[in-house]
């Protein structure tokens, strides 16, 4: 391995844990090309991690994120973003649809 591509999982796996687990008993995984979700069944987090959404996409992906919460039973969902998230305005576009800074 390069240390370029050890430098790219590495901050891969800092941006996003969630992305290199797999669902199993205590824990659902979902990944999709927009980003991963991973929360445990009736708790109270669950995370959005590696944040590629598109211009238009903030919208459905707070409807889908809201669904994710209500099939895992979990009440609230932390958003990970970071540098590397998209579109570059993704935090207005996300609070613009009524999420909030905690």
């Amino acid at each position: 391995m390069s240390s370029a591509t050890g430098s790219t999982e590495l901050a891969d796996l800092v941006e996003a844990p969630g992305a290199f687990m797999r669902s199993g008993p205590g824990v659902v995984v979902r990944k999709t090309r927009r980003y991963t979700l991973v929360a445990e069944p009736g708790g109270t987090w669950a995370a959005v991690e590696l944040i590629r959404l598109a211009n238009d996409d903030a919208a459905a992906a707070v409807v889908e994120v809201q669904a994710f919460l209500t099939e895992t039973q979990t009440t609230t969902a932390s958003w990970w973003l970071t540098e590397r998230s998209t579109p570059d305005d993704v935090e207005a576009r996300l609070l613009g649809q009524g999420l909030e800074l905690v």
